[in-house]
C-alpha cells in the first residue's frame, strides 16, 4: 500500500500487486502524525494486513494539523487517523480543530497514553474510536478503522432516515380541511423512523371528498418511498378523475414498473358526497366500514381486487352506497391495529375490539376516540409490531 505524503518521508512505499476484481475498493486514511517513525511502523503493519472483502487500506501521511487541514481542503478521504499531540496543536483541542473543519468523516484518535479519560472525552468531541499507540501496530487498529467506516455509515443512514421521517410526519400530520355536512379525523403513528402507511383526505368538486388509506408491503425508506409516491400521483390523478375504479387503475398501472418484486400496496378509495348521502369506494385489497350513529357496523366495504402493483393490467370497479343516514360513520384502518398481538392469550387485537373502542366512545370527538382506539391497541399488545393509522369520516347530524 503505498503511502502519500506532504512532507516527503525517507522510506519507500511498498509495491503492492494489482488490484483483485472483486475486491471493494481501497478505503482512504488519512494519517496525521509526526512522529516518522510510529507512521512507519503503521504503515508497515497496515501494508501487511490480509486483504478480505472489507477492501484495503490506502495512507496518506502528514506531519501537522495545518498540512491535515490543507491536504482535506483538496482530496477526499474515508477515515482520519488523528494523533491529539502535534508540533502545532496539543490535546483535544487538535480534535475540536479538525471536527470544526471535517464533521462528516469519521475520525480514529491515537494518543501515546494510555487513558482511557482521554478516550472517553475525545468520542464526546466526536472521534469514533481511541487507541493508545501500542494497540495501534496490531489487530486492534484494523478493527477500529472498519468499526468507524460502519458507523459513520450508519449514522448518516440514520440521519437521513429521521430526516426522513420527519418529513412524512409533517406530511401526514397537517391540518385536516374543512367541509361542510363532514367530520373528519385520523390517527398516524409509524413503527419506526418512516412508515408504509399514509391517509389523506382530498377536497374535490361540488362539495365531495375522497379519504384514502393505504399500506405499503414491507419496512423501511423504501416502502416509505412508495408511500410517497403513491400519495402524490393519487393526488394528481383525482386532480381530472373522481371515479375510484378508475382511479385505482391508473394508479396501478403507474406503480406496477416501480414496485420492486414482492412489493404491493394496499388501499381503500372512497368518494363522500354529503349532499347525495352516499359513497363511491374502490378496494385494492383493503377494506372500510359503514357505521352507524352508535358506531356499530352496518356495512363491509371490501371487493375481491387485489392490492396495487401486482397486476399491471388489471381493472379495477366502483361500488356505491347510497341513501347514508346523517350520523354514518365511513372508518378504515391499517392491520398495524387489527393484527396488535398478545402472546400470552395468543390473540390478536381484531376488529370486534375495534368496534367495541369505537361504540364505547361516541361522545366524545373524532379524534380522541381515535386516540382511545391507539392506546387500546397498545395496552393490549406485547410489542411493538407494526405501523398504525386509522381515518374516520361522519356525515353531520
Amino acid at each position: 500500500m503505498d503511502i502519500q505524503s506532504a512532507t516527503p518521508l525517507r522510506f519507500r512505499a511498498t509495491t503492492l500487486p494489482p488490484p483483485i476484481s472483486s475486491r471493494r475498493k481501497s478505503q482512504c486514511i488519512l494519517l496525521v502524525e509526526d512522529n516518522e517513525l510510529d507512521a512507519h511502523l503503521i504503515k508497515v503493519f497496515l501494508s501487511h494486513v490480509e486483504s478480505d472483502p472489507a477492501g484495503d487500506f490506502k495512507l496518506h501521511w502528514v506531519q501537522t494539523l495545518k498540512d491535515a487541514l490543507d491536504w482535506l481542503d483538496t482530496y477526499s478521504v474515508d477515515v482520519i487517523l488523528l494523533d491529539l499531540n502535534l508540533s502545532d496543536s496539543e490535546g483535544l483541542q487538535t480534535l475540536s480543530s479538525l471536527r470544526a473543519v471535517v464533521r462528516d468523516k469519521p475520525v480514529v484518535v491515537l494518543t501515546g497514553q494510555h487513558d482511557p479519560e482521554i478516550g472517553t472525552q475525545a468520542i464526546r468531541h466526536g472521534a469514533q474510536d481511541y487507541l493508545c499507540k501500542n494497540e495501534a501496530m496490531g489487530e486492534h487498529l484494523v478493527r477500529s478503522l472498519r468499526f468507524a467506516l460502519e458507523r459513520i455509515k450508519r449514522q448518516r443512514f440514520e440521519f437521513e432516515l429521521s430526516g426522513a421521517g420527519l418529513i412524512q410526519n409533517a406530511i401526514l400530520t397537517q391540518s385536516l380541511p374543512q367541509l361542510p355536512g363532514l367530520d373528519l379525523a385520523a390517527c398516524y403513528e409509524p413503527a419506526g423512523a418512516v412508515a408504509g402507511d399514509f391517509y389523506d383526505f382530498i377536497p374535490l368538486h361540488d362539495n365531495t371528498m375522497a379519504m384514502i388509506l393505504g399500506d405499503v408491503s414491507g419496512k423501511g425508506l423504501g416502502p416509505a418511498l412508495l408511500m410517497a409516491e403513491t400519495r402524490g400521483m393519487l393526488r394528481s390523478v383525482l386532480e381530472w378523475e373522481q371515479d375510484p375504479g378508475q382511479v385505482l387503475t391508473k394508479i396501478n398501472s403507474l406503480i406496477s414498473t416501480d414496485c420492486i418484486q414482492g412489493a404491493f400496496v394496499t388501499l381503500f378509495l372512497a368518494i363522500v358526497s354529503p349532499a347525495d348521502r352516499k359513497v363511491d369506494f374502490a378496494a385494492a385489497g383493503h377494506e372500510g366500514y359503514l357505521l352507524d350513529q352508535y358506531g356499530r357496523p352496518k356495512s363491509r366495504l371490501a371487493g375481491s381486487d387485489p392490492p396495487l402493483g401486482i397486476q399491471d393490467n388489471h381493472a379495477y370497479y366502483s361500488k356505491t352506497i347510497t341513501s347514508l343516514d346523517h350520523g354514518d360513520q365511513l372508518f378504515c384502518c391499517t392491520d398495524g391495529i387489527t393484527e396488535g398481538f398478545q402472546r400470552e392469550k395468543r390473540e390478536f387485537f381484531g376488529m370486534d375490539r375495534v368496534f367495541e373502542v369505537i361504540q364505547s366512545n361516541q361522545q366524545t370527538s373524532l379524534k380522541s376516540m381515535l386516540n382511545q382506539l391507539f392506546d387500546s391497541v397498545k395496552h393490549f399488545r406485547d410489542y411493538r409490531h407494526d405501523d398504525m393509522t386509522a381515518a374516520v369520516v361522519r356525515l353531520n347530524p
